[in-house]
């Protein structure tokens, strides 16, 4: 093989090893920026999934808030503790009137008075039919944290009305400071799930996962994880989420930031806690975003390596056309000069232009003449 041959092998090893480096550092970088743009999306969905549970969280907080600062004042009224010292009639109307202004200004759904037994003996919805009146709340946990001293919280499904509300309850002492009863305040939630037709999968729990609230209302108190059969049956006794078991969704408990799979489809799930007890709100949102950015990050690396190896590939092509071409003259070249025969090239107007060898010898003239 001659040393023109060598280097023309040897330039066209060098021209492809360095296409394979170029195609293989755009298709490092396409792979790191597919990462790169998937991870971003996957905080996308984060930072959207806070801001809105952060929005229902402090709405919720707020409304709580509220009754709670309105029981306290409550518990203190002149008219509340007479009711149950003396019961007499005059005492319990006063303070049947007293839970009628504050139940009407807050907008709540029932404010009550029971006793230290927990019977109710005073009531806002006293005329009604589902009336709390003469009923005993006494297994309810509110009763049993204000009865002791404390205040009291509490997620339920009514025992009386099965209507979703959270309670709030204060202690109401006598005049020598003893607890007498506890006064309360019902406010339905049934409303709060309005708004979360938007979001089907969000979800107000409470510690063990049981769902108080959703935006698919076929999930309430159903367990979005599962439950022990103590806590369980110790639900049930308490009949804070009805008399039915629970079933559940999801194999594991979620936490914050967890990949899930659900029904099928992928979910980012983010979990916050809203009170002291452990309740907490889990929003969970397709990944649809994560799988369009990954996919923007496919079709960009696809689009540089078609600009790095189309113009690459058109050079090479141009390059050995070129290449081609030169050896064709060469080849026509030898085969004029070297042939036997006297051969020449004329002009439209027969003038020569050109002839080999053997046609000079022929006519006695060197090929230059």
């Amino acid at each position: 093989m001659s040393t023109v041959s060598i280097k023309k092998t040897l330039f066209n090893y060098i021209w492809i090893i360095s296409c394979l480096i170029l195609l293989f550092i755009v298709v490092c970088a396409g792979w790191f920026a597919t990462g790169y743009l998937g991870d971003k999306a996957r905080q996308e969905i984060l930072e959207y999934n806070e801001s809105n549970i952060s929005l229902h969280s402090s709405h919720l907080t707020a409304k709580f808030e509220k009754i709670e600062r309105a029981v306290k004042t409550l518990s203190g009224s002149p008219w509340i503790a007479p009711a149950l010292v003396s019961r007499k009639e005059q005492d319990i109307a006063n303070a049947n009137s007293v839970l009628d202004r504050y139940n009407k200004s807050l907008e709540s759904s029932v404010s009550y008075l029971m006793d230290s037994d927990g019977k109710t003996i005073a009531s806002s919805n006293r005329n009604d039919s589902d009336s709390f009146v003469g009923k005993s709340y006494q297994f309810r946990p509110y009763f049993t944290q204000a009865i002791n001293g404390a205040p009291g919280q509490y997620f339920a499904l009514g025992a009386t009305s099965l209507k979703r509300g959270l309670y709030a309850s204060y202690p109401v002492r006598e005049s020598k400071g003893q607890i007498a009863g506890v006064v309360a305040i019902k406010q339905d939630v049934d409303t709060e799930e309005a708004d979360l037709g938007k979001y089907p999968y969000y979800f107000v729990v409470n510690p063990n996962g049981i769902i108080f609230l959703s935006g698919k209302k076929e999930m309430n108190f159903k367990s979005l994880w599962p439950v022990s059969r103590e806590t369980q049956l110790a639900l049930l006794k308490s009949k804070q989420f009805g008399e039915k078991e629970f079933d559940s969704i999801l194999p594991r408990e979620v936490l914050d930031g967890m990949e899930i799979t659900l029904y099928g489809k992928n979910y980012i799930a983010s979990r916050k806690v809203i009170n002291p007890e452990g309740w907490s709100i889990v929003l969970m949102t397709t990944t649809k975003r994560v799988l369009i950015y990954r996919l923007a990050g496919v079709i960009i690396t696809i689009l540089m390596c078609t600009f790095v190896i189309v113009p690459l590939v058109i050079s090479y092509k141009t390059s050995r056309s070129a290449e081609m071409v030169r050896e064709s003259e060469k080849r026509y070249r030898q085969l004029f000069a070297r042939n036997l025969a006297g051969v020449y090239r004329t002009s439209v107007d027969g003038r020569l232009l050109d002839c080999n060898n053997a046609f000079g010898r022929i006519y006695g003239y060197e090929s230059r003449e």
